[in-house]
């Protein structure tokens, strides 16, 4: 299939990295230096709400608050992405792709990629 006659046309840039297969000391996978790579956020929801984890053990039944998201992006064709990949918008926390779907157009070439997204939970990166 051939990317490069797609019709798609990003709404913006990200950074994008992969994990590179060698991890630190603690276990933290590193990760390959940052791609920029054209992307459309289609969906993109990022809240505080509150966790399961209790703040206390008195009787006020208060509990933490999390930053709970989730992202879908499409990604353009001449990039492959694949799950746990890092994507990194300028002025956002990082996002971590779960799930990645190749979107075909009707002649049946690769027009984009349908990615999902979640907040990226290794702040030491």
């Amino acid at each position: 299939m051939n990317a490069t006659k797609s019709t798609y046309v990003p709404m913006m840039y990200a950074q994008a990295q992969v994990p590179s297969g060698k991890y630190t000391f603690d276990g933290v996978p590193l990760m390959t230096p940052p791609i920029k790579v054209g992307c459309s956020p289609i969906i993109w929801r990022q809240e505080m709400g509150a966790s399961s984890v209790r703040t206390d053990t008195s009787g006020s039944q208060s509990s933490a608050e999390e930053f709970t998201g989730f992202a879908r992006f499409l990604i353009e064709p001449a990039f492959t992405p694949q799950n746990g990949m890092k994507l990194t918008v300028q002025g956002h926390p990082p996002l971590r792709v779960v799930e990645v779907f190749p979107r075909y157009s009707f002649g049946g070439a690769l027009h984009h990629w349908q990615v999902d997204l979640e907040r990226w939970l290794q702040e030491s990166e």
